[in-house]
């Protein structure tokens, strides 16, 4: 399952890296978009979700063919939607990592 907050985030990270290679700040950016620097920090951050018409600006001013190059793929996305899913417990000293539903039935029995 897709987990759209890290979609987003990703997505965000793609744009701001690109923009980093392009020596843009992100006001400058913004301005070349269509969004002011609120909206650029917001987006980058996962916080904003961007849509598919600043997805296309984006790819346009970057030079993209289409917007292909600032999504993640589907690998990515999954690997850190499990990664979130991952919970540590301890027991004693030790400690190891586990899926939510291993740390789920071993809070239970705790």
């Amino acid at each position: 399952m897709i987990d759209d907050d890290k979609l987003y985030l990703l997505i965000g990270k793609n744009i701001k890296s690109i923009r980093n290679t392009r020596d843009l700040n992100q006001n400058q950016f913004g301005d070349q978009i269509g969004l002011n620097r609120t909206s650029v920090t917001n987006i980058e951050h996962g916080k904003q979700r961007v849509t598919v018409e600043t997805l296309y600006r984006i790819s346009e001013c970057f030079g993209l063919d289409g917007i292909s190059g600032l999504l993640p793929s589907l690998k990515d996305v999954q690997k850190n939607s499990a990664i979130s899913e991952q919970k540590e417990i301890t027991s004693g000293s030790d400690t190891k990592i586990v899926g939510e539903k291993t740390f789920l039935a071993i809070q239970r029995r705790r």
